[in-house]
């Protein structure tokens, strides 16, 4: 064996001793003095299906409006944060509540402040040592991927049941990883954000303000709902909107990287249209028009969407824009009036 072959085998074992005692002497001082050496809070409990009704929260929330009196109603807002796991918001003829499906119910927080219903997990879910919290995705070094904070459950649904006579001015939904759903609910706004997931609005009345839908890498689908405004964006995924309202007047879909196919109750030539995409194709009615289509309208509604790479489709739910026919306006319920002559009563004479 050369002399420099066996200087580098001897610094070998004197650099792996040293660092195998390292190891060990800082095994023994850690669990001597009760430090955590992943710098994670241990989250172990075992996940559990659990239904809460609404006067269990109204107990653990003190700083409701309705317990002291200042408002009529349990609330009237929702602001629901999930680190993992698929979140649903439902319209239900039942009182409202929450059900909780294989969710570390340790590390949900739910409570009622002031009139909003507020869902959120409490500490941070991680999963091979990148990290969840309220600030987005982080991660915590090498240590970390086999940690016991390696906690995060994308198995878990959390399901929110609101009263359909409930009226809702404001819902917020943000996901990290999960998808989102929103059925048969009825609010004045509805904002939705995913950052791993799909997001679903189906079926949804949003009187005053506007149906907001903003993903990262997501599926988002837009169907039969009823609002004046529609704003959906995504960098990478797919975007399917169904506009079956006629009180829709604007629409607008912005995509990076993928596809997007719209449909309409109304003829497309009812649309003020600008659609566009820099690498890719647009479609009416599967007619290719080249990569942009811009056309005007007599009314005030409008559709406009823009892409970098991919195709957007626009299309006529049924056969023949020019066969189109407005439906007849219902007809107005009126009070009958009786043909019953109205006779005065007599008067009656003054005594002196």
């Amino acid at each position: 064996m050369k002399k420099t072959t066996k200087s580098l085998l001897i610094t070998s074992v004197i650099l792996f001793t040293a660092g195998l005692l390292l190891a060990l002497s800082s095994f023994l001082y850690v669990k001597v003095r009760g430090i955590d050496p992943y710098g994670i809070e241990r989250n172990i409990k075992t996940p559990e299906n659990k239904t809460v009704y609404l006067p269990e929260i109204l107990s653990t929330s003190p700083n409701a409006n309705f317990n002291s009196g200042t408002s009529p109603v349990p609330f009237s807002k929702i602001d629901m944060t999930s680190f993992t796991g698929d979140v649903v918001i439902r319209s239900t003829e039942e009182p409202s509540y929450l059900a909780l499906e294989n969710a570390n119910t340790q590390n949900i927080a739910i409570e009622i402040q002031g009139e909003t219903l507020v869902i959120r997990d409490i500490r941070p879910v991680g999963f091979f040592g990148i990290f969840i919290d309220e600030n987005g995705f982080s991660f915590h070094g090498l240590r970390q991927i086999f940690g016991p904070g390696n906690s995060a459950n994308a198995g878990r649904t959390v399901t929110v049941y609101v009263n359909s006579e409930t009226e809702l001015s404001q819902i917020n939904v943000t996901s990290s990883v999960g998808d989102i759903t929103v059925d048969g609910i009825s609010a004045q706004n509805l904002d939705t954000k995913a950052s791993l997931g799909d997001i679903t609005i189906q079926n949804c009345t949003v009187s005053e303000g506007k149906i907001t839908a903003a993903g990262s890498f997501s599926q988002i689908t837009i169907d039969e709902n009823e609002a004046a405004s529609i704003n959906v964006s995504s960098r990478f995924g797919t975007i399917h909107a169904n506009l079956t309202s006629p009180t829709t007047q604007s629409a607008i879909f912005d995509l990076w990287v993928g596809k997007i196919r719209i449909r309409t109750d109304l003829p497309t030539t009812f649309y003020k249209l600008n659609l566009g995409t820099a690498v890719g194709k647009v479609t009416r009615n599967q007619i290719g028009v080249g990569k942009s289509l811009n056309d005007v309208s007599t009314t005030a509604k409008r559709i406009s969407s823009s892409m970098i790479l991919g195709s957007i489709a626009l299309d006529f739910n049924g056969e023949n824009e020019a066969d189109y026919q407005a439906p007849e306006p219902e007809p107005e319920t009126s009070v009958p009036e009786t043909d019953e002559p109205v006779t005065a009563e007599p008067e009656t004479a003054e005594t002196p």
